[in-house]
C-alpha cells in the first residue's frame, strides 16, 4: 500500500478532487436541482426538495472527503508511525505534550471570563464560562503558534541569507 501511495497517491488525490469538482459544477450548471432528489442525504429526506440543491451535495461530498483525510492523517498514519518508530516519535509526543500543557496551564487556567458586551452576547447564546475560557484559550494558543511559525520562517530565511 505504501509503494502504491508513494507512486500514485498524488494522482489519485488529484483525480478524486477533480471528480468532486466535476460533480459539483455539473450539478450547478445543468439545472438538475429539482430532479436530483435521489442524491439527498438521509438526514435531509424530510426537507422540502426545492430547498436542497446539488450545491449541497457537492458540499457534503467535500466535507466527507475532508473527514476521511483527517481520519487517515491523524487516526491511521500518525498512530501507525508512533508504533512503528517509537524512538523517533518521542520528540513529537513531547512537543504535543508541551503544547497541551501550554494550552491548559497558561491560557485556559489563567483566562478570566470577560465582562461587558461580550459577556452579554455569551449569555444571550448560552455560552458557559468554561466554553468561553476554552474558546479564548484556543484562540490565544493559535495566535501564539502563528507568531512562532512566522518568527521561525523569518529567522530561518535570515539565517539562510547570511550562509
Amino acid at each position: 500500500m505504501y509503494k502504491f501511495l508513494t507512486k500514485h497517491g498524488q494522482t489519485a488525490a488529484f483525480g478524486l478532487g477533480l471528480l468532486v469538482v466535476l460533480v459539483f459544477f455539473g450539478g450547478v450548471f445543468s439545472g438538475l436541482d429539482s430532479q436530483a432528489h435521489y442524491l439527498v442525504p438521509d438526514g435531509l429526506k424530510d426537507a422540502n426538495i426545492n430547498d436542497v440543491t446539488l450545491f449541497d451535495n457537492g458540499l457534503y461530498l467535500t466535507i466527507v472527503l475532508l473527514v476521511v483525510a483527517i481520519l487517515l492523517a491523524f487516526g491511521v498514519f500518525l498512530i501507525w508511525n508512533i508504533f512503528k518508530f517509537p524512538k523517533e516519535s518521542l520528540k513529537f509526543l513531547a512537543l504535543i505534550g508541551i503544547l497541551v500543557l501550554i494550552f491548559l496551564i497558561i491560557f485556559y487556567s489563567v483566562n478570566v471570563n470577560d465582562v461587558g458586551s461580550l459577556a452579554d452576547d455569551e449569555a444571550k447564546f448560552g455560552v458557559t464560562e468554561n466554553v468561553s475560557r476554552f474558546i479564548s484559550a484556543a484562540m490565544w494558543t493559535s495566535l501564539g503558534l502563528a507568531v512562532i511559525a512566522f518568527a521561525s520562517m523569518f529567522l530561518g530565511e535570515l539565517r539562510n541569507a547570511f550562509k
